[in-house]
C-alpha cells in the first residue's frame, strides 16, 4: 500500500531528483532530457494535495497500465487528487511509464505548481527524449518565462517528433530529415497534422516569430495550431495581436471577438480589443471592452495613454480627468500622465 504523505515530502531530500527540483526552480535548466540513465522519479516530491489517507478505499492498480486508466478516470470526474494518487502508482510499478508522468505533469502545469511540472516533464524526457507533448509543454513554461531561444527549441523539437509520428503512419521511415523555418511555419497542405498534433507547439512557435517581427510566419503558425484545435481562444486572441501589429484591423477584431465567444471572460481578448478601438479612435467601444476587466477609472486612463501615444493630447487629458474623477481614491498614476501631457502638450506649443 502507498504511504504517501505531505510531510513526506518535506523530509524526503535525499533523492538526486529533489535536487533537480531545486535547480530547475531556479534557472529552469532543462538538463534531465540530456541524462543518459534516468534517475528514479521520487514519487512523494511528486505528490502534492490532500492526505493519502482519505484514499484507503481506493483501488490498488495491478499493472501501471491499470494505474494510468484508473487516474483517468479520477481525472474525468475532477478528482484531480485521487488522479495524482492513482498516477504516481502507476509510477511505482513502472518507473519509466512515460504516459503516467506527464499526466501528473499536466495537473501541476494546471495549477500553478511550476516546478512539480518540470520535474515531471523533465522525468519524461530523460525517459523519452522525443516525447512530442513533453517537449510541447517545457517549451511552454520556457515561453511563460520569456526564455524564448529555449522554448523555440523545445517547440521545434515538439514538432519534429511529431512529424515523425505522422511519417511512421505512412511509411517506414520514421527520421525525416529536421524542418527547416519555411517549413515548421507552412500551412496543413505542406506540413501534415491531426487532431493529435501539438497545436501548443505550433501556437509558441508564432509567438518567437510574432516577438521577430515575422508576422506573416506568426499567423500561418497560428492558422495551423487553430486546425489542429480550433477551440483554442488563447491562440485565437495570439493571431488577433499578430493581425493587429501588422495593421490587418478587421483580422484582429474577428480574431478578438471569435476568442471572446470561447472564452467571454479572456482579460488577454478584451484588453486587446480595447487598445484595438482606442488606435481606431472608437473610444467609446474601447472603454465598454476595457470595463469589462478593470474599473472604469483604470479603463479610462489606459485609454488616455493611448491618446497619449498617439500624440492626441486633448483628448488625452480629458481621459485622465475623467480617471481621477471617477477613482474612488487619488489616482496617482493618472495624475501623473496627466502632468506628462501637459507639459508635451506645452512643447509643443512653445516649438511652433
Amino acid at each position: 500500500m502507498m504511504t504517501l504523505s505531505i510531510d513526506r515530502v518535506r523530509q524526503q531530500k535525499r533523492d538526486s531528483w529533489w535536487l533537480v527540483l531545486v535547480s530547475v526552480l531556479v534557472v529552469l535548466s532543462g538538463c534531465a532530457a540530456n541524462q543518459e540513465t534516468p534517475e528514479k522519479v521520487d514519487e512523494n516530491a511528486l505528490y502534492e494535495g490532500r492526505s493519502t489517507v482519505t484514499f484507503s478505499n481506493l483501488p490498488v492498480a495491478k499493472t501501471a497500465d491499470e494505474g494510468v486508466e484508473l487516474g483517468d478516470q479520477q481525472l474525468r470526474a475532477g478528482e484531480f487528487d485521487k488522479a495524482l494518487f492513482m498516477y504516481i502508482q502507476a509510477i511505482q510499478l513502472d518507473d519509466n511509464n512515460t504516459e503516467a508522468l506527464y499526466k501528473i505533469g499536466q495537473i501541476h502545469l494546471d495549477r500553478g505548481n511550476t516546478g512539480k511540472a518540470i520535474m515531471a516533464f523533465e522525468g519524461v524526457l530523460s525517459r523519452e527524449p522525443e516525447h512530442v507533448y513533453g517537449n510541447e509543454a517545457l517549451g511552454v513554461l520556457y515561453l511563460k518565462v520569456n526564455r524564448f531561444k529555449d522554448a523555440h527549441a523545445f517547440f521545434t523539437k515538439s514538432v519534429e517528433a511529431d512529424r515523425s509520428r505522422l511519417q511512421a503512419l505512412k511509411t517506414e521511415d520514421a527520421h525525416p530529415k529536421p524542418l527547416t523555418e519555411d517549413e515548421i511555419a507552412a500551412v496543413t497542405k505542406q506540413i501534415d497534422a491531426d487532431r493529435e498534433s501539438p497545436a501548443h507547439a505550433y501556437n509558441g512557435l508564432g509567438v518567437v516569430a510574432d516577438l521577430k517581427g515575422d508576422h506573416d510566419r506568426a499567423q500561418s503558425l497560428y492558422t495551423l495550431s487553430l486546425e489542429i484545435n480550433p477551440k483554442a481562444a488563447i491562440t485565437l486572441n495570439n493571431r488577433g495581436y499578430s493581425y493587429y501589429l501588422s495593421n490587418q484591423w478587421e483580422k484582429a477584431e474577428r480574431s478578438y471577438k471569435a476568442a471572446l465567444r470561447l472564452d467571454p471572460k479572456s482579460p488577454q481578448a478584451w484588453r486587446n480589443l480595447g487598445l484595438l478601438y482606442a488606435r481606431q479612435e472608437n473610444y467609446v467601444s474601447a472603454l465598454t471592452a476595457f470595463e469589462q476587466v478593470m474599473e472604469p477609472a483604470n479603463a479610462h486612463n489606459d485609454v488616455g495613454y493611448i491618446c497619449l501615444l498617439e500624440g492626441k493630447y486633448e483628448k488625452a487629458e480629458f481621459y485622465f480627468d475623467r480617471a481621477m474623477t471617477l477613482s474612488p481614491t487619488y489616482y496617482e498614476k493618472a495624475f501623473e500622465n496627466m502632468k506628462l501631457t501637459q507639459r508635451l502638450r506645452e512643447s509643443q506649443v512653445t516649438q511652433r
